[in-house]
């Protein structure tokens, strides 16, 4: 393996030798896969991102490159990863490793402008390809690149028909199609295939460029679950060839972390959704592109979790020539965006692939939005820093001399401005009160927005008995203007807030260009109860304003919890102080933690338990029905209305017992399990502060982690940590940092001890585990209780 530039085409080598030099390169895979699946952890966060900068410089000097010349490759705008590839198990942890932000942060301070800016990198990964011969390994001569006339392009939409009204493609076949020349190339769709079916069209139709969208298997079959959208039964492609497909239970294969690997759902023998893994799927369409003329010249996956395995892999295996993928989650609207600026910059300059991506990669970056460490990834199957091939680019025609006396050029028409607008189809207070968008995506996009008229936005939502509306004229700046986060309606509280039940409104949107009209369309929203809360990717992440440390009943228990505070303590002038009466020596920095120290935290807890244990006899009660189609949504109860019925839900007292730790400063968790939830608490501030600096993981956690590669990326905020992160969140709780609580024992009367006990059995080996929510860190992003005060809203 190598890295090399323009200035140093054949490349130097990295690593160390032979088997030492791939248990470091395995360590630093999975290391580094963590931290960029965690990066809304850090990502806003100066101080965090520089410690970061500087431990992939020593990642990259463990690698063997030192100071001098990583102080020359901050000087190259390209940079090429070189790689061979023999098999899918041999060199793993070079396809893995996310080089795109380890090179970018270990250079950035060196390649800044005199803007302040850095300079713009670019990473390619090109794959030489090895062949055996009679026990001998050669790397496979570069494929032919010529290109068939007309070149043809295979739209696969791998796409359960379950999930279509949740995760549809129109707009993104339509952004596809716009950017093909429709004169030049020859367009062909396939609707969720079989793995038969999309080999036998690779066959017929040989496409020059292979395209899909939908989503990846890991994304599906969680989807699938949540949207309890089939029967249940799933099969898997077996990776042997003529391997029969084995079925599964859906629920039992997203719990075997080992049979949900990477791949796409297609569809089965008896129309089921069918996990094809990527090796499968790769070897399947290398066959079919045997009797072709070329292979097809580029794959683009815009799927999550392509890069490290379904893309590279059908380059290996010979079916691509090129492949493009995502490391893990992306946004949806800007990976269509740049995928049709690809598109766009490879037909202009005569299939330059390597100059399209970083062009596309260019104006990718500077859009609001982009977030760093996104991992969008080009694998190239033939030499990126080789001279231009074989084939020779389209001349451009050089402009005439305008004849003297000739009649002006007609004034050019304004360039077209396109809309992509998916409003939401349900929307509750909790989201609103913490100004999120009422739309999935509303983008405007031009070519040419410096050319392009202002357009005027008008969005209006009537509630039957309240109509408000927002307005703006805008002046397009960008390619591409995202609007979703921009738009806000002025709803007033009481019409919201004082939902008790589901409401039906309309929501109309109208986009105007001068006389033009862009965009005219009515739609139904759905408001819920205010009491209302959905556990999914979208609106799970607000539990923490259910959170209510202002609520009467909350004040009430802490009151009466002062007294058992004092018997614990055996100190008749103990109060609630939090974390100040811990000293710095009992935090353990170069050894265990201190627990004589820390149990003044655990007693200030163990006492709120005691005051709802004794003094509130509380006992449990199903939630109230939600009358909502999917199976995420649930009513929650505020703290006084749990006291005034004197009962409540595992989550309604999880809520509960972490409104009462906010309000003594002691800063609690909410484990969501599945069909569960769990309070708990750090026992100190400082192991709070190390976890959201990424402490470093045990190699055996991080190989946990990347088992579960599919795991939602920290569910995209700050203070949501996913499934891929459990094996860091039980180290915390067996280093007795972070404690877990089943509140339910409260309703059974059980001491705190036993308690704790029961929330760690709860949560077992972490195959329920969901998310942790951070409630500290939550209100440092701005995510503040609801203003209710005291009952129900």
């Amino acid at each position: 393996m190598c890295l090399a530039s323009a200035s140093d085409r054949r490349g130097r080598p990295l690593g160390a030798p032979a088997d030492d030099g791939r248990q470091l390169l395995a360590q630093q895979a999975l290391r580094w896969t963590h931290v960029v699946r965690s990066r809304q952890r850090w990502v806003h966060d100066p101080a965090l991102r520089e410690q970061l900068e500087a431990s992939a410089r020593e990642s990259l000097a463990a690698l063997g490159l030192d100071e001098a010349r990583l102080d020359a490759l901050a000087r190259e705008p390209l940079l090429v990863v070189r790689m061979p590839f023999r098999h899918e198990a041999l060199g793993w942890e070079g396809r893995v490793l996310p080089w795109e932000y380890l090179l970018a942060a270990a250079t950035r301070s060196r390649r800044r402008s005199p803007t302040g800016r850095p300079q713009p990198l670019t990473v390619i990964r090109e794959l030489q390809v090895q062949l055996e011969d009679r026990g001998q390994w050669t790397v496979r001569p570069p494929p032919r690149v010529a290109l068939p006339r007309p070149p043809r392009a295979l739209f696969v939409a791998a796409l359960p028909p379950e999930l279509r009204a949740a995760w549809p493609v129109d707009a993104e076949l339509a952004q596809f199609r716009r950017a093909l020349p429709a004169d030049v190339v020859t367009l062909r769709v396939l609707q969720h295939p079989s793995l038969d079916e999309l080999a036998q069209a690779l066959r017929e139709f040989q496409p020059t460029l292979l395209h899909i969208a939908g989503v990846d298997a890991h994304q599906g079959l969680r989807e699938l679950q949540r949207l309890g959208a089939t029967p249940g039964r799933v099969s898997v492609r077996g990776s042997e060839p003529g391997a029969a497909a084995q079925p599964w239970a859906l629920d039992a294969l997203l719990a075997d972390r080992h049979a949900r690997v990477d791949g796409l759902l297609l569809r089965g023998p008896e129309g089921e959704p069918q996990l094809v893994p990527a090796q499968v799927l790769a070897r399947v369409a290398a066959q079919a592109a045997q009797g072709a003329e070329v292979p097809i010249y580029l794959t683009t996956f815009n799927v999550w979790n392509s890069a490290a395995r379904l893309a590279p892999l059908m380059v290996g295996e010979g079916a691509s020539l090129a492949a493009v993928g995502f490391q893990d989650a992306f946004d949806d609207a800007l990976a269509e965006f740049m995928l049709v600026q690809l598109l766009q910059g490879l037909f202009a300059n005569g299939f330059d692939l390597p100059r399209a991506f970083e062009r596309a990669w260019l104006i990718v970056r500077e859009l609001p939005g982009a977030v760093d460490a996104t991992g969008v990834t080009l694998w190239a199957g033939a030499p990126v820093l080789a001279p231009p091939a074989a084939e020779k680019r389209r001349p451009r025609r050089e402009a005439e001399p305008v004849p003297r006396g000739a009649p002006p050029e007609p004034v050019r028409a304004r360039p077209p401005v396109r809309c992509q607008i998916e409003p939401l189809a349900e929307l509750n207070f909790a989201a609103l009160h913490n100004a999120q968008p009422l739309f999935r995506h509303f983008v405007l996009s031009c070519d040419d927005p410096a050319q392009a008229a202002p357009v005027d936005i008008e969005v209006t939502l009537d509630t039957g008995t309240e109509q408000v509306r927002f307005e703006r004229h805008l002046t397009l700046q960008l390619q591409r203007e995202k609007l979703a986060e921009r738009i806000h309606l002025p709803l007033a509280a009481d019409t919201v807030r004082g939902l008790r039940e589901a409401v039906l409104a309309t929501l109309r949107v109208r986009v105007v260009q001068g006389a033009q009209v862009l965009h005219d369309d009515s739609h139904r929203l759905r408001l819920l109860p205010a009491d209302q809360w959905r556990d999914n990717a979208h609106d799970g992440r607000w539990l923490p304003s259910f959170v209510l440390p202002r609520d009467p009943a909350v004040s009430r228990v802490v009151q009466q919890a002062q007294r058992y505070n004092r018997v614990l303590r055996d100190d008749p002038s103990a109060g609630f102080e939090g974390y100040q009466g811990v000293p710095a020596t009992a935090l353990g920095r170069s050894g265990p933690a201190d627990d004589a120290l820390l149990r003044r935290v655990d007693c200030q807890v163990e006492a709120l338990w005691a005051a709802l244990l004794h003094d509130r006899q509380l006992g449990y009660i199903n939630p109230p029905p939600a009358y909502s189609a999917g199976r995420d949504s649930q009513r929650l109860r505020t703290p006084s209305t749990v006291e005034a019925e004197g009962a409540g839900t595992c989550i309604d007292l999880a809520l509960l017992f972490a409104a009462c730790l906010e309000l003594v400063d002691i800063h609690p968790v909410i484990f969501l399990l599945d069909g569960h939830a769990l309070p708990g608490w750090w026992r100190h501030d400082s192991f709070r502060d190390e976890y959201l600096g990424l402490r470093e993981m045990s190699q055996a956690g991080l190989a946990e982690a990347a088992a579960d590669s599919g795991a939602d990326p920290a569910r995209g905020v700050s203070w949501q940590a996913g499934r891929a992160s459990w094996p860091e969140v039980a180290t915390w709780i067996r280093e007795r940092k972070l404690v877990p609580l089943e509140a339910v024992k409260l309703t059974q009367h059980g001491g705190f001890i036993e308690a704790i006990e029961a929330g760690i059995a709860a949560l077992g080996a972490g195959d329920r585990f969901e998310s942790l929510l951070d409630i500290r860190a939550a209100r440092r992003a701005l995510v503040t209780p609801l203003p209710w005060v005291g009952g129900a809203p």
